[in-house]
């Protein structure tokens, strides 16, 4: 018959073992909570970015991409939570962005032109337009498009001026904004709030009575 002595080791054993996998246990609840962090409540997105978004005026929604990137990595007696998306790090910790190269930051004025630029390129998608016998017109502000005749009509379509009276017949699109700069306001989900931490310690305390 095993002694206490042996009950208390073969306990003690058990215990350890299970503390070896606390990190994957407790990881992916570690993720879901992050996940649910970006549901808010968080101040709503600008009017031009609600008319980008899927999701209109809620903040952090749009594709799905960056609540789907969220994932974890375990090591010996610990886990990180991240996301291996580029943007991530602007959006949670908030900051400004300005351009790097360009004389300005080209913002689609349109959700429909985002798609396009999204797939083509900017420089891709003004030279198709081009191609199909749109002329383009720069301003220090925006980037503007006239349509053949008879062509459909892209991005926002300008009120025609008047001069002498009469609207000029020229359409004009606005295709792009032209910014210097885009402040991205500080929405952090990438934490473990008092209660979720308070959740983890419970679910490995639930772990190691069961061991």
């Amino acid at each position: 018959m095993a002694s206490s002595t042996d009950r208390f080791n073969a306990r003690l054993q058990q215990m350890s073992q299970v503390m070896t996998k606390l990190p994957e246990l407790l990881a992916p609840l570690a993720v879901t909570c992050v996940q649910l962090n970006m549901d808010g409540p968080f101040k709503a997105n600008a009017a031009l970015t609600q008319s980008l978004k899927n999701r209109g005026a809620k903040p952090l929604f749009d594709s799905g991409e960056t609540r789907a990137s969220i994932t974890y990595t375990t090591e010996p007696g610990r886990f990180t939570v991240g996301s291996p998306l580029p943007h991530t790090p602007l959006i949670n910790n908030g900051g400004t962005l300005v351009a790097k190269k360009a004389k300005s930051l080209m913002v689609p004025s349109t959700r429909g032109l985002k798609r396009k630029a999204k797939a083509m390129g900017i420089k891709g998608l003004l030279g198709s337009l081009e191609s199909t016998g749109w002329r383009i017109v720069w301003r220090p502000k925006a980037v503007l498009g006239v349509p053949p005749d008879g062509g459909s009509v892209q991005g926002l379509p300008l009120k025609p001026k008047q001069q002498d009276g009469k609207k000029k017949a020229r359409r004009l699109c606005l295709l792009f904004y032209r910014l210097e700069k885009i402040d991205v306001p500080k929405r952090e989900f990438m934490v473990l709030h008092k209660e979720q931490q308070a959740l983890l310690l419970k679910e490995a305390k639930r772990a190691l009575e069961r061991a």
